[in-house]
């Protein structure tokens, strides 16, 4: 597996200082892609109506006409590319990995959250291409976790940030057995839970950086949320008390993972020390090899 490696690349201003500053001032001094794996939870504790008010939750965020306006621009980045995933018992991708740097591209991306592009349970009869999709009844929460930090580190794209963004109804209920695309094993190793094997994921994707936050929907154990987004890097958790909730908090989510990392703008003063002479800014930038 090839894992992006965190590169230090040092750029020296001089005399074209009051570009730099112009780019500050626009809200895009690094202009590039955040890269956010929606990690979706089908599994039978779900009844249909709950996992269609899931999908309309991210059909509605992406297809308001105003995602790219109200989300990326002014922030740190100047795209968004984003893959959506669904888990239960097994894992599916659902997309490929989609570039969004207009709201029309957000309302394509947003539209494929329905029940005819979007595969539903086995139970329900739908297909994942020639494939059974696996997704079945239990709650394979480190199997969705690896799928996407597999898919992150494996894919062509530069970014300044790599996120996975699970929501989920339950607490995992099974190990992954190891290969990701749908290989479960329902024994975990000896001295395995489902719970410390899905911890353990998180803390894999953290040690590649990759931040993890989750979406807790009706009655979740907090704690382990809690413990699924600790770490550096630091990620967070909202909560939504029931499914008809769960389309506001999924926007409130998106605006602070990828607002909430908009740059802050310096005091006048900082300016003027700035100005006295060559200043050196580390920009930070992730790299695959």
């Amino acid at each position: 597996m090839n894992y992006k490696k965190n590169s230090l690349k040092n750029l020296v201003v001089s005399a074209g200082f009051a570009l730099t500053l112009g780019g500050v001032f626009s809200g895009t001094a690094s202009a590039t892609p955040l890269e956010l794996a929606l990690v979706i939870d089908s599994s039978g504790s779900m009844s249909e109506i709950q996992y269609g008010l899931q999908l309309d939750g991210y059909k509605n965020a992406f297809s308001s006409g105003s995602f790219y306006d109200d989300y990326i621009l002014g922030s740190s980045y100047d795209s968004l590319v984003v893959k959506a995933f669904q888990f239960s018992t097994g894992v599916v991708a659902q997309t490929d990995w989609v570039t969004i740097t207009n709201n029309s591209e957000a309302t394509s991306f947003g539209n494929l959250f329905n029940a005819t592009e979007m595969d539903q349970k086995e139970s329900w009869g739908h297909t994942y291409g020639d494939t059974t999709n696996p997704l079945s009844g239990m709650t394979n929460t480190e199997g969705a976790l690896l799928a996407a930090m597999t898919s992150l580190m494996d894919n062509s794209i530069d970014s300044g940030k790599m996120v996975i963004d699970i929501s989920t109804d339950g607490r995992p209920t099974v190990c992954d057995g190891g290969t990701y695309g749908g290989g479960v094993d329902t024994n975990c190793d000896s001295g395995e839970t489902p719970r410390s094997a899905a911890l353990a994921a998180a803390d894999l994707a953290r040690s590649n950086g990759i931040t993890v936050n989750a979406l807790g929907i009706g009655g979740i154990d907090v704690t382990f949320l809690q413990d699924l987004v600790n770490g550096t890097p630091d990620g967070f958790y909202l909560n939504a008390n029931t499914f008809d909730d769960f389309g506001g908090v999924i926007q409130t989510k998106l605006g602070r993972e990828i607002k909430g990392d908009s740059i802050s703008i310096p005091e006048p003063a900082t300016f003027a020390l700035m100005g006295l002479g060559l200043i050196g800014i580390g920009a930070t930038k992730r790299r695959k090899k």
